[in-house]
């Protein structure tokens, strides 16, 4: 994987494993190509999306789905999206787009809905467009274990929360063999048992991060009756319109 915080996560994980076996050595390759793991002589890999080859053992560590994310200085000279819609008048991120353009399968608890979406930065890293979020080029559709750090220090805002874009299942897979070394077997369960709780712990952490920022939240000036009837309906106008 080429994911930043995937490869702290990782580095963090392989190091605790050397610690405890100090007789095994880890080589780790960081290529973003899909390996042929037994012609190449690969014991093991960590593979996001879709498993082409059925033949794999594979072990799943958590699921990559993508969230919206766009700095503060690019949502305070742009504005918030408040719908699906208003994604088609902002700039955005793309992650293998193309001419500048690109469709995202956006989910919310009602279904999913496609939106086109447009945008001046293409890139085919996913870490590529991380940065170009930070650094205000727009909104973005991020793995939220990669944004994770960002968003902690301020730098990243989720945009439109509850709505993601549906990402791939990542597996540790190892080739189907009628004899597996016992020291492949001990990495790879310590890779599914620590893989596994440091998702769990991301998701969570920026579940109390957005829940702690709303609870220091500036409270919204009273209105008069007469005032808040117009909130209301501009709502309405925009669940219809979407």
């Amino acid at each position: 994987t080429t994911h930043l915080h995937a490869r702290y996560a990782l580095l963090e994980v392989i190091t605790a494993f050397t610690q405890k076996y100090p007789s095994i050595v880890v080589e780790v390759d960081l290529s973003a190509r899909i390996v042929d793991l037994v012609r190449e002589g690969f014991d093991i890999a960590l593979r996001a999306g879709p498993l082409a080859d059925s033949s794999l053992i594979a072990k799943k560590v958590g699921t990559t789905d993508l969230v919206l994310f766009a700095a503060p200085k690019y949502l305070k000279r742009r504005g918030h999206p408040r719908t699906l819609r208003e994604l088609e008048k902002h700039d955005c991120v793309l992650f293998r787009g193309r001419n500048g353009r690109a469709s995202w399968a956006v989910r919310t608890g009602e279904g999913e809905q496609i939106v086109d979406v447009r945008g001046p930065v293409n890139a085919n890293e996913i870490e590529f467009v991380y940065l170009a979020a930070i650094a205000g080029a727009g909104i973005a559709a991020i793995p939220p274990q990669l944004g994770r750090d960002a968003f902690l220090r301020n730098e990243l805002e989720v945009v439109l929360e509850g709505h993601h874009l549906k990402g791939g299942d990542v597996h540790v897979v190892l080739p189907s063999s009628a004899f597996v070394p016992s020291r492949v077997m001990l990495l790879r369960d310590h890779l599914v048992r620590e893989l596994t709780a440091s998702t769990e712990a991301s998701s969570r952490e920026c579940t109390a991060h957005k829940q702690a920022r709303r609870a220091v939240a500036p409270a919204a000036p009273a209105v008069s009756d007469n005032n808040a009837a117009q909130p209301k309906r501009r709502r309405q106008r925009l669940a219809n319109a979407r």
